[in-house]
């Protein structure tokens, strides 16, 4: 079976939404890795999915709340991830 990689913003939201396509991914025998901060882990219930973490942690989560925090957090670990992740070329993508 295929291996997919999950990276989405360490937000509720997003990570339980990524989870819930997981969950099927997994039920049909693939295999799933988030890649995400350490604190993200936490938003993880799906016991089967794995987590590698990556980066160091952002600030943002810590700020206070608004739109242009929320914005600027978001680039921050968007830049992280570009940092961080493998390159393309760096990366295989299998396919059965």
């Amino acid at each position: 079976m295929s291996h997919f990689a999950v990276i989405t913003l360490p937000l509720y939201s997003h990570m339980h939404a990524m989870e819930a396509l997981a969950k099927h991914l997994i039920v049909r025998g693939h295999r799933v890795t988030f890649f995400q901060q350490e604190e993200a882990r936490t938003l993880l219930t799906e016991p089967q999915a794995h987590f590698i973490a990556v980066g160091n942690p952002t600030p943002f989560a810590m700020q206070e709340p608004g739109f242009f925090h929320l914005i600027s957090g978001m680039a921050s670990v968007t830049d992280m991830l570009c940092r961080e992740l493998p390159s393309p070329s760096d990366s295989t993508i299998l396919t059965p």
